[in-house]
């Protein structure tokens, strides 16, 4: 065979593979990630209780904007209160939005009072039973 076919077909076999990789590449770019099963999410609980650590940690003072929540956030994974999956499933604007809110702004008044406490035990009796939470 004639050396310049061989570099032909070569060329077109090259060609073609590189095609071929390139389709694969794109695939998988394509495909979401939580139907490919590479994604890692929290399960509703989860994320439910990583917007709860949040909310506990929550510097108000920081807090009074986007980019002071986010701060915050990310304070919380630099400290150890909340691990990166978690970080990842709480959507700063969330946060932001309580913060603006009426409720948030008293949260806020009463944090800064000292008439807050966070996540404190306590006991109560229901039908002559206590019970501690």
């Amino acid at each position: 065979m004639d050396e310049s076919v061989k570099t032909a077909l070569k060329k077109e076999a090259d060609d073609e593979q590189t095609d071929s990789e390139a389709m694969v590449e794109l695939s998988n770019s394509i495909i979401p990630k939580f139907i490919s099963g590479k994604e890692v999410k929290l399960a509703a609980n989860e994320r439910g209780s990583a917007y709860h650590r949040v909310m506990e940690c929550l510097d108000y003072s920081v807090s009074v904007n986007l980019e002071g929540v986010k701060s915050d956030i990310e304070r919380m994974l630099e400290t150890c209160k909340m691990n990166e999956l978690q970080v990842k499933s709480v959507n700063p604007w969330d946060i932001y939005t309580f913060v603006q809110s009426d409720i948030g702004r008293r949260v806020a008044n009463a944090v800064n009072c000292g008439s807050v406490r966070r996540e404190q035990p306590f006991v109560f009796e229901y039908e002559d039973s206590l019970y501690r939470a």
